[in-house]
């Protein structure tokens, strides 16, 4: 996902954790009022889905919905950076 033309890369980047609710699902509203307090302290950029993000623990559809759920959250004029880490080079280049 890009940031656009006006992003600008520099000072702080919050690499985000992914909650979960009791039943393994992503807690949603848990992950879109954590996006809005890093804004809201300052970040100057969000990552998902990173090392920090228990990037392993998710599948293929649950890397996408907290892609989109960030992307609905994160100001355009901040950069966005979707993980798509993953064990191997084929997986990795499929997350693409």
């Amino acid at each position: 996902m890009s940031a656009g033309p006006s992003a600008s890369w520099r000072g702080y980047f919050a690499a985000t954790v992914t909650p979960f609710n009791r039943d393994l699902t992503i807690d949603e509203a848990g992950f879109r009022a954590l996006l809005t307090w890093l804004i809201d302290e300052g970040m100057h950029g969000i990552a998902v889905a990173g090392t920090t993000g228990e990037w392993p623990a998710l599948e293929r559809a649950e890397r996408g919905r907290l892609f989109e759920l960030a992307r609905e959250t994160v100001p355009a004029h901040l950069p966005l950076i979707a993980g798509c880490s993953a064990i191997s080079l084929a997986e990795t280049l499929r997350l693409l």
